[in-house]
Formats: C-alpha cells, structure tokens, sequence
C-alpha cells in the first residue's frame, strides 16, 4: 500500500481545515441564528410586557379620569344645593354661645368661616346637638357638612349629622351619622324610650384621621344612603322616622379639644 505522498497529505489537510471551517462556519451561523431568535423572542416579549403595562396604565389613567370627572361632577352638584352655610356668619341660628352644664363646660362661635365647638372641660362623656333652622317635617333631602377634629387632640371625640329628628324633638325619635377620630364612621337610632341603637359601625379607609372629610347623608322614602369624601360607605333601609328635621352633632370624651365644621349644605327632594 503506498504511502500518500507530501503533496496528498497537504491537500488531505487543506480539505480537512476547509471542512472543518465549513462546519465551524456553518455550527456560527446555528449559533447566531438561536441567539438571533432568543433575542427576537426577547424582544417579542419584551414588547408585550410593554404594551401590557402600557394598556393597563392607559386602563388605570381612564379609572382616574373617570373618577377625577366623576368627583369634579359631584361637588358641582354640591355646590348648588338650594341651601348652603359656609359659616361667614351666623345666618341659620345656630347654637352659639358659653357652655356649662352637667355635661360639659365650653363655648359655640361661629367664626372666620368655620363653625367651632371648643370643649374645655368634659364632666361626663356626652353628646350634644346643633339644629338646622329649617323644615322640621320634611322627607326627601340630601345633606352634607365638612368637619375635621384639632390636630392636636389625643383623646376621643367624633362628630357630623343628625337627621330625620322629630319635630317634637330628639326624644321622639332621629338618626345621626358620625365620623370619629379613631378611623370609624357610626350610624345610630335614638329615642327616649329605647336610647341609643346602634346601626352600623366600621372602620373605613376613606376617613381623614385629625383632617376634614366631608360627610353627606341622602334620604328618600325608607332609604339611606351615606357618603364619606363623596364615596358612598353604606346603605339602609328603616322606617322608623318617616320624616324631620336636620342639624349637627358632636360626641366628646376628652377634655380640652375643638371640633371644626364647615360648609353645610341642605337640598330638598
């Protein structure tokens, strides 16, 4: 058997390193072209996570600027309520004046645009009222009021609306709604005979802590509906006052504190 000559040899080698290259070559561009693909799936990918976050922030933009809108439409329709108290002065009557009574020793004012209860001295944990100079007797309306706690008030305290109370008095029967400053809103039923009774209680994000929040009661027939910061927060059906007045309402345990309203509005239905 010969043996392949120096010259066969070369071009045996030559043909190997071309075939070799060959494959090299052709193993590169494999390589390129999953790398290419991985990175065109990546950027697929990419481009739809992308466009996901940009739906769902268009999504969640359009949930903003309906509620924006909704919010914008809803204090349009607030302010213009047939009746409206911003607490320049003292138009409505209110209860104003010092305090000192079994309760609680303290003043009302109405001032500088706000409606203010300072309350000096607590001698027993107690609710006291304010009436609306209004209709007495009458069903359908809506109501709302702004009203916030001092800043600085560490104790307990909450106010906000009475409602449907009987022209014979709180005795007879009424509602009231309150917010409170430990984060809760409370819902109750009074009269002489059974006290008080409560409805609904609970705590809700919704409220300002320590800041204003503005409290709206609707009331039609049978049916309640209650908004906190223009957020409906529940709803109710009772029939046990029928019809009446309207007013405001403060709850304090702590000594030394001033409660603030402002801005009541009254729409009959």
């Amino acid at each position: 058997m010969e043996t392949p000559s120096k010259t066969e040899k070369k071009g045996f080698l030559q043909n190997d390193r071309m075939l070799v290259c060959s494959m090299l070559a052709f193993y590169g561009i494999c390589i390129l072209g999953c790398v290419a693909v991985i990175f065109w799936g990546l950027n697929r990918t990419n481009q739809t996570v992308s466009a996901n976050a940009t739906s769902t922030a268009i999504f969640h933009s359009t949930q903003q600027a309906n509620a924006t809108a909704t919010a914008v439409i809803h204090a349009t329709e607030l302010a213009q309520y047939e009746i409206i108290d911003p607490f320049d002065v003292n138009i409505n009557n209110w209860r104003m004046g010092a305090e000192d009574n079994d309760l609680w020793t303290g003043s009302t004012q109405v001032t500088s645009g706000l409606y203010i209860w300072y309350v000096k001295e607590v001698k027993k944990g107690f609710i006291s009222r304010a009436s609306f100079n209004g209709p007495e007797d009458i069903q359908n309306y809506a109501i709302y009021v702004d009203t916030k706690l001092e800043q600085t008030f560490q104790g307990k305290a909450c106010s906000g609306l009475i409602f449907r109370v009987s022209p014979l008095g709180w005795s007879r029967g009424g509602y009231s709604f309150t917010i409170c400053n430990a984060g809760y809103f409370i819902i109750y039923y009074h009269n002489t005979q059974d006290g008080w009774q409560e409805i609904h209680s609970q705590y809700h994000s919704i409220i300002q802590p320590l800041d204003w929040n503005r409290l709206e009661v609707l009331a039609d027939g049978s049916h309640f509906e209650f908004l906190i910061n223009a957020q409906s927060v529940y709803e109710m059906d009772d029939n046990r006052r029928p019809a009446g007045g309207v007013g405001l309402m403060i709850n304090a345990n702590d000594s030394e504190t001033k409660i603030f309203f402002d801005n009541f509005g009254f729409q009959s239905r």
